[in-house]
C-alpha cells in the first residue's frame, strides 16, 4: 500500500498521541517490531520527525499495512470500543483518498478496496451552525418580556410588534437588530444566574 503524505501526517499523529501517548522510546519500540533497529539515545529527533521518516521508508511495503494492523489492534482498545472505530473512521477520511480503507470485523482489522470519495455526500454530514437557527432552537420558549432587561434596551421592531408588552419608560429605544439583542440579554442573564450560584 502506497499513502499519501496527508495520509502519513494523519498515521504520524495517530501513532505518536491520538490512540495512545507514546514516548521517543515507546516509538522505538513500535517501529523496531518492522525491521528497525533503532535505540533512544540523546540527540533523538522529535517525536514528529522520527516517526514521519519511519512511515516514509516503510510507504509501500508490506510492513506499513503489519503497522496500520496493529496501530488498531483490538486489543489495545479494551473498554474503547467506540473509540476505536471513531478512530477508523477518521482515518478512513484520508486513507480513502489513496484508495482503501482499513475495515474491523469484529476482532480482525483488515483493508479493503475504497470506493471513489463522494465530496458532495462528505459536505452534507459537516454541521454548520446557524446563529439564528441555533437561538430559534435553543431559546425558542423564552420571552423577551420575561428577561430582566430594561426598555431603553428593548428593539425598537419588538416594541412596535407587541405594543401590549408593558415597557418601563425610557428616554431612548435602541434600533439593534432583534437578535443580536435576544443574544446579549440572554448572555448577561446567564452571567448573573451563574455568578448568583457562586
Amino acid at each position: 500500500m502506497i499513502i499519501s503524505q496527508k495520509t502519513i501526517e494523519k498515521l504520524r499523529s495517530l501513532i505518536n498521541e491520538e490512540t495512545e501517548y507514546r514516548s521517543g522510546p515507546k516509538l522505538v519500540v513500535f517501529f523496531n517490531k518492522y525491521g528497525f533497529a533503532d535505540l533512544y539515545e540523546p540527540g533523538f529527533p522529535s517525536r514528529w520527525i522520527y516517526t514521519e521518516s519511519k512511515l516514509k521508508e516503510l510507504n509501500g511495503k508490506p510492513e506499513l499495512d503489519k503497522c496500520i494492523k496493529d496501530l488498531f489492534a483490538p486489543i489495545n482498545f479494551i473498554s474503547r470500543f467506540s473509540e476505536l472505530d471513531k478512530l477508523i473512521g477518521d482515518f478512513n477520511q484520508y486513507l480513502s483518498f489513496d484508495g482503501w480503507q482499513v475495515v474491523r470485523q469484529s476482532q480482525t482489522i483488515t483493508f479493503q478496496k475504497a470506493k471513489s470519495v463522494d465530496i458532495d455526500s462528505e459536505k452534507s454530514k459537516e454541521v454548520q451552525p446557524n446563529e439564528i437557527e441555533f437561538l430559534k432552537a435553543e431559546f425558542k420558549d423564552i420571552s423577551i418580556s420575561s428577561l430582566p432587561v430594561d426598555s431603553c434596551l428593548i428593539p425598537r421592531s419588538t416594541v412596535e410588534r407587541n405594543q401590549a408588552m408593558p415597557v418601563r419608560q425610557s428616554p431612548v429605544i435602541c434600533d439593534i437588530s432583534y437578535w443580536q439583542h435576544i443574544r446579549r440579554c440572554i448572555v448577561r442573564y446567564c452571567q448573573q444566574i451563574s455568578s448568583d450560584i457562586q
